[in-house]
């Protein structure tokens, strides 16, 4: 399963299954900030799926370091 705009990105292992959680493309802002005083980078994981053998691999692009 993969749910988007979490300020924290990660994979979760959820009994058998993954749970991607994408960060937020902005990244740390006004709100984050003042409600949860929490700010990460702006990351969004990329990732194959295989029919038979699931979630196979998973990259996290984060756009502070593309240059």
């Amino acid at each position: 399963m993969v749910v988007g705009h979490f300020h924290s990105p990660n994979v979760l292992n959820i009994q058998r299954s993954k749970l991607i959680m994408n960060g937020s493309p902005k990244g740390g802002d006004e709100f984050s900030l003042g409600a949860m005083t929490a700010a990460s980078d702006p990351v969004q994981y990329i990732f194959g799926v295989h029919n038979k053998y699931g979630l196979t691999w998973n990259f996290p692009i984060n756009s502070c370091e593309v240059k």
